[in-house]
């Protein structure tokens, strides 16, 4: 079990039953134009992993994948949070954890 994030979007922020309404197709659309990431071979459509990704990848490529309108990793280190927050502001979408609340980036210093 690790921790989950994930980038949500909605029309709503204060309705919390509201789904997030990221499309697969602006996942794709967005992960195709960020140069650091690669679409995930042999994966479901919208699963890429970070290429560009600073550190040793040793333990793996971080990975990002979509479901049912919002984005999501697992375990992320301080650099695939930021990372999840700089794809999150391009889709005008927020960070949230696994159990709903909203991810702050000051926690970060960012």
């Amino acid at each position: 079990m690790g921790v989950e994030l994930n980038i949500v979007r909605k029309n709503n922020w204060n309705d919390y039953s509201e789904p997030s309404n990221i499309t697969l197709e602006e996942w794709i659309q967005y992960a195709e134009s960020d140069t650091e990431l690669k679409k995930e071979m042999n994966e479901e459509a919208g699963s890429y992993v970070w290429e560009g990704y600073p550190e040793d990848k040793s333990f793996g490529t971080p990975w990002f994948n979509y479901s049912k309108g919002y984005i999501f990793t697992k375990n992320p280190n301080i650099l695939v949070i930021q990372k999840l927050i700089v794809i999150a502001t391009a889709l005008n979408a927020k960070v949230y954890d696994e159990e709903g609340d909203p991810f702050d980036p000051s926690f970060l210093g960012l």
